[in-house]
């Protein structure tokens, strides 16, 4: 008796404690189903979605390979707003700015919209830095130095700092100031020492000290020649 009695006592301390946390309990297994659902729904969606950018992104590159310069510009920005924060839209706005400079007729005003694109939006900092001076060479190939620099300015990074300098030396080379040119194509070369083109520029620009130099060969005054007198000698009396 004392047994059975002992059961239902704990029989009975079961049911209130049911009762009590209950609630809980299944608000907690409905939301632990909840999120293993979403869960297995986000990643069945980011399948979904990385498939659909793929595809896209390789209809982009058979219209490049057909030289389809319209289709790459809107395929392009298709990506670029379906899927802004995928690498394969910054890669498709390198392959849209490369067909538009290459077309029959180039439009370096689209090449421009699609690396400043890249400059802006790129989730990785190195594509960033890529673009910026991919943008800044155009810029600087279309006559707008001031617009270059400024692009460059204070976005020096130490993995591309011989790229930002060389460029930066363009800028100044273009601008007719030797002396940067010849400061930022130095900084580049000490940061790529094999860099022959680079080198080339640099010594293009010849020797700084080579202003100060002693005075000409002919500076000196000739002798007099015994047919002509000498414009010292004094006249006679």
């Amino acid at each position: 008796m004392e047994q059975f009695s002992t059961e239902e006592q704990q029989a009975e301390a079961l049911r209130k404690w049911l009762k009590e946390n209950g609630p809980s309990i299944l608000f907690g297994i409905g939301l632990g189903l909840a999120v293993m659902f979403g869960v297995n729904r986000w990643q069945a969606h980011k399948l979904s979605s990385a498939e659909e950018v793929s595809v896209q992104y390789a209809a982009l590159q058979l219209s490049a390979q057909k030289g389809d310069t319209a289709a790459v510009l809107a395929q392009a920005e298709r990506l670029q707003d379906d899927h802004p924060d995928s690498a394969y839209a910054v890669f498709a706005a390198f392959s849209a700015a490369n067909i538009a400079l290459e077309a029959d007729q180039p439009d370096s005003t689209a090449a421009e919209r699609e690396l400043r694109w890249v400059s802006d939006h790129a989730q990785v900092e190195s594509l960033q830095h890529i673009g910026r001076l991919r943008l800044a060479r155009l810029l600087l190939s279309n006559g707008d130095a001031d617009a270059a620099k400024a692009l460059l300015n204070n976005q020096q990074a130490a993995a591309f700092k011989a790229l930002y300098n060389e460029v930066q030396g363009d800028i100044a080379l273009a601008g007719g100031d030797t002396g940067s040119a010849r400061s930022h194509y130095s900084l580049a070369l000490a940061e790529n020492t094999n860099a022959p083109l680079l080198q080339m520029k640099l010594d293009n620009l010849g020797n700084p000290d080579s202003a100060v130099t002693a005075p000409a060969p002919n500076a000196t005054v000739p002798e007099t020649s015994p047919e002509t007198p000498a414009s010292t000698a004094a006249p006679q009396s």
